[in-house]
C-alpha cells in the first residue's frame, strides 16, 4: 500500500478524509452492470521551475598534502635541523633523537647475525663430508644425523638473528623524523635537549604543490553541484582577482542542521599561499525541474517516489520521480514531467498505473485551501 511522503498528522487526516470521500463516491457510482466507474481523484498543475546555486563564502587556503609529526620512541632530542618557514624536500631529516643504544643494538644484532652466517657455512661444509663418509660407509648414520640437525638448529638461529637486525634498524630509524612529503615547516614544538613523547606532534609539515580551501554548502545547493562543478577564486586582502578552482569532493553526509563540508581545489598561482583568506564564489546554471504538492508524491514502503499523472484518455501512468527539494510544501522534482501534466493529489490510495479516473481539479475543492498550503 502507497503512502504518502513527508507529511504532518494534520495534513494527513485531511488527505484521508479526502480519500474516503472520494471513495464514497467511487462506491455509489456504479453503472447499470455493476462495474465501477472511473475512480474520482483530485488533481493540481505541475509546475516548471529552474534552480541555480548562487554561492559566496570565505575560507583560508591551506595545503592539500599537511601532516603532524612526531617521534615513534620517547627519548631525549638529540637535534632539531629545522626552523618554521624553512623549506624542505621529501626525505631529508628534520629532527633526531639520541640514539646510542640503537645504533649498539643494531651493531650487536648484525655481528650476532654474521657471527651465525660464519657458523652455518662451516656446518654445511661438515655436512657435506660426512655425508660423503656416509655414502662410503665410513661414518654412522647417528653422525650424519646428529650434524643435520646442528645445521637445522643454526639455520633457525640465524632467522632469529636476522629479525633482530630488522628490528634494530626499525628503531633506529624510528629515533628520526624525515619529511615524508617536499613542503614547508609551519610549526615547530621542540628543542634539542628536550625529552620527546611517541605520538606528539612536534613538527608540523604544509605541502607546497597542490593548495585547496574546505566551504560549506547549504543542504539546497546540493542539488546543483557536483564533483569538478567550477569556481571563481579571489584574495581580496591582496588584490588578486580572476583565480580558478574546482570542487575536488563534496560530503554525502552531515548531521541534522548542519552545512555540507566541501574542498575546493584551486588552480596554482604566484599569489596562493597556505594560510591567506580566499573567497570563493560558485555559481551554477538554472536547472528545469517541476513543482508539486508534497501529497503527490508517494513511496511505498519507503522505496522508489513516484506521482500518478492523468493522460488525456483519463488513465493514470506512475511516473518515477527524484525529490530534489522542498519549498513551502511543495516538492521540486525531477522526472518525465512537462508543464502543465495533471497530477494526482488525493484519492491515489490503491490507485494502479493505467485505471481510469475522474479527475476533478483540486482548486474546485473545499480541501484546496489545506492541500496548496
Amino acid at each position: 500500500m502507497s503512502k504518502i511522503i513527508k507529511i504532518g498528522l494534520p495534513l494527513t487526516v485531511i488527505l484521508f478524509s479526502a480519500a474516503m470521500a472520494l471513495s464514497s463516491c467511487s462506491d455509489t457510482a456504479r453503472t447499470p452492470e455493476g462495474v465501477q466507474a472511473p475512480r474520482p481523484v483530485l488533481v493540481v498543475d505541475a509546475q516548471s521551475s529552474q534552480s541555480g546555486v548562487s554561492l559566496t563564502t570565505s575560507a583560508t587556503v591551506r595545503a592539500r598534502h599537511r601532516a603532524l609529526l612526531s617521534f615513534a620512541l620517547p627519548g631525549r632530542v638529540a637535534v632539531r635541523l629545522v626552523e618554521v618557514g624553512q623549506r624542505v624536500e621529501r626525505g631529508q631529516l628534520l629532527a633526531r633523537l639520541e640514539d646510542t643504544q640503537f645504533r649498539h643494538a643494531k651493531q650487536g644484532a648484525q655481528a650476532a647475525s654474521k657471527e651465525a652466517v660464519a657458523q652455518l657455512d662451516q656446518l654445511r661444509r661438515d655436512l657435506d663430508r660426512v655425508r660423503h663418509l656416509h655414502k662410503r660407509q665410513a661414518a654412522s648414520r647417528e653422525e650424519l644425523e646428529k650434524v643435520s640437525t646442528a645445521v637445522l638448529t643454526l639455520e633457525a638461529r640465524l632467522g632469529g638473528a636476522k629479525v633482530q637486525v630488522g628490528e634494530a634498524r626499525r628503531m633506529l630509524s624510528d629515533t628520526r623524523i624525515v619529511a615524508p612529503f617536499a613542503g614547508v615547516i609551519t610549526y615547530v614544538g621542540i628543542e634539542a635537549g628536550e625529552y620527546a613523547q611517541p605520538g606528539r606532534g612536534v613538527i608540523r609539515l604544509s605541502g607546497d604543490q597542490e593548495l585547496e580551501v574546505e566551504i560549506e554548502l547549504p543542504e539546497s545547493a546540493l542539488s546543483g553541484v557536483t564533483q569538478g562543478s567550477k569556481v571563481e577564486v579571489s584574495l581580496p586582502i591582496l588584490g588578486v582577482d580572476g583565480l580558478k578552482g574546482h570542487l575536488r569532493s563534496i560530503s554525502r553526509g552531515a548531521e541534522q542542521g548542519l552545512l555540507f563540508s566541501a574542498i575546493v581545489a584551486l588552480d596554482a598561482h604566484e599569489a596562493l599561499l597556505p594560510g591567506v583568506t580566499a573567497q570563493i564564489r560558485l555559481h551554477t546554471d538554472a536547472v528545469t525541474g517541476f513543482s508539486v504538492p508534497i501529497a503527490a508524491i508517494l513511496s511505498p514502503s519507503g522505496g522508489d517516489t513516484y506521482v500518478y499523472r492523468v493522460g488525456k484518455d483519463s488513465r493514470v501512468e506512475k511516473i518515477p520521480v527524484v525529490a530534489i527539494q522542498l519549498r513551502s510544501g511543495a516538492v521540486r522534482v525531477e522526472g518525465a514531467l512537462v508543464h502543465g501534466d495533471s497530477i494526482v493529489v488525493a484519492g491515489h490510495a490503491n490507485l494502479s498505473d493505467g485505471q481510469e479516473v475522474d479527475a476533478r481539479e483540486l482548486s474546485s475543492s473545499p480541501l484546496h485551501s489545506e492541500l496548496s498550503r
